[in-house]
Parts: structure tokens; C-alpha cells; sequence
């Protein structure tokens, strides 16, 4: 089933249609992928239709899980892409801990699958390691 995050009006109605199709479909179980803190800094666009997309499937009445990931090691080169400009990186001092896109979807793959059974709550998956980006000086 496809995620219920847009960019029409405050997000809610996507969530809200998407959550009733369920209901008449007979979902046993949703499972929501998201970000890793998402709920502590919504006031980025992206981040706040996440936000918003967890608020209806948690208030939607269908049973549920949330498999929370941080950056996904694959799209580490495409951001550090889009913050560079010529030679200069232009990225605030952070540590991240990114997690392979396989290790995301099987852990989606086993809240789906744990005998059918949703948490009603939130799991975070990360990276093993952690590292650090530094501006350049």
C-alpha cells in the first residue's frame, strides 16, 4: 500500500483516506517506515508529512507498527552531494549513524511478519557505527 505523505494542504487528509481504504479493505496490520527522531524537529516540510502520517495511522483505529531508520548509507554521497559547492561542503558539524537500505527493509519486513502481531508503537533501526561530519576548516 503506498504512503500517505504529500504535499496537499497539512498532510492529514492523504493519511485519513489512506487509513479508511484500509478499514474497508480489511487491514490487519500497517506498517509505517520513518525517520529516526522525525518527531523532534517536524518543521521541515518532508519531516513534517512524516509526522503528520504517523499521527493518523496511530489515530486511524487499524493495528499498527512504526519502523523508525536514520540515513540510509546509500543516500549519504547524494546528500553530501547537494551541500557542496565547488570544492566547499556546506554541512553543520553532526554524527550519524547510517543504516544500509537491506538492514531497513528487513526489519519492515519482520514487523510485518511478527506473527501478524502490530507493536502499537515505534522501533528504531541505526547504523552499527557511528560517524562524524565535519566542516571543513
Amino acid at each position: 500500500m503506498p504512503h500517505s505523505t504529500c504535499r496537499s494542504g497539512n498532510g492529514l487528509r492523504p493519511g485519513r483516506n489512506l487509513t479508511e481504504a484500509e478499514k474497508e479493505a480489511g487491514v490487519r496490520h500497517h506498517v509505517v517506515l520513518s525517520i529516526v527522531g522525525v518527531d523532534q524537529v517536524p518543521d521541515h516540510g518532508y519531516r513534517r508529512a512524516k509526522v503528520a502520517q504517523e499521527e493518523a495511522v496511530r489515530n486511524s483505529g487499524v493495528p499498527y507498527s512504526i519502523v523508525r531508520a536514520t540515513q540510509f548509507f546509500e543516500f549519504i554521497a547524494p546528500v553530501m552531494d547537494m551541500t557542496t559547492e565547488g570544492t566547499d561542503v556546506h554541512l553543520p558539524s553532526l554524527r550519524l549513524r547510517p543504516v544500509a537500505s537491506a538492514d531497513v527493509a528487513a526489519a519492515v519486513a519482520v514487523a510485518d511478519a511478527a506473527v501478524g502481531e502490530p507493536s502499537y508503537g515505534v522501533r528504531d533501526i541505526a547504523g552499527p557505527e557511528v560517524e562524524r561530519a565535519r566542516p571543513a576548516r
